[in-house]
């Protein structure tokens, strides 16, 4: 499995494989099985960058270890 990191709530997951550059976003409400990936679907950009702060505001406070 390539490294990466993510988050998720309730609805959605965003995962980053930050050494290929590669997202993948999942609404887990409607594709619970995550095989759908939304990153490149611009219907979910605000929830895509909503989850990508929260990523952002967890790796800088020290919950990526």
């Amino acid at each position: 499995m390539p490294r990466h990191e993510g988050v998720r709530d309730d609805r959605y997951k965003l995962i980053s494989f930050y050494d290929y550059h590669v997202w993948e976003f999942y609404d887990l409400k409607n594709d619970p099985h995550e095989l759908s990936n939304l990153a490149g679907n611009s219907d979910y950009e605000k929830e895509i960058s909503r989850m990508k702060e929260r990523l952002l505001t967890l790796r800088d406070c020290g919950f990526n270890r």
